[in-house]
């Protein structure tokens, strides 16, 4: 139970609405049997728009997949591709992350390349550094373009694109 805005010591009885924003919507925590009562909300866990009208849900597919083809404008990944078991699940994740790009769609990210200081610190742990000089071809080899990769210091820089043609005779790598 909490204390009612404005109020300070006397408690809101148990199941009632909190007062929310100046525009007369009410807000509750989610899920609550409050959403049943009246539509105009905001709640992020429940899909519900401000408005009261059902937003679309993140939800699994037929196929397996959680997330729609062609959803995204652009992906990023940071520091996280070392810490993936092995170069095929590596490329496994170039596969997925340009499927739910759009069409010209972008995937940026860094990530830690091999040093000695790196590999002490991942004893026990998943380490699969990333080799800067394959990672272009990995990403084109998952079907991006424009796939480049800079070392700068210990850091490996990416960046690729989801083309805009599924036609390869119409797309450059470089």
């Amino acid at each position: 139970m909490g204390t009612d805005s404005g109020r300070p010591g006397r408690r809101r009885p148990r199941g009632r609405p909190r007062s929310g924003p100046h525009d007369g919507r009410v807000t509750t925590p989610c899920p609550s049997a409050h959403r049943r009562r009246t539509r105009s909300r905001t709640c992020g866990l429940t899909g519900a728009s401000p408005l009261g009208k059902e937003r679309r849900r993140s939800t699994r597919r037929r196929d397996g997949h959680g997330v729609d083809s062609d959803r995204f404008s652009a992906a990023t990944c940071f520091t996280m591709l070392h810490h993936v078991p092995s170069t095929t699940e590596q490329d496994r994740l170039f596969a997925e992350v340009l499927r739910v790009l759009r069409p010209g769609g972008l995937f940026l990210g860094t990530d830690a390349i091999d040093t000695p200081d790196l590999r002490a610190l991942h004893v026990d742990d998943v380490f699969v550094p990333v080799d800067p000089e394959t990672l272009p071809s990995r990403l084109a080899r998952a079907g991006f373009v424009d796939a480049t990769a800079e070392t700068i210091e210990d850091r490996v820089r990416f960046r690729a694109r989801k083309p805009v043609s599924l036609d390869p005779a119409l797309t450059s790598n470089g």
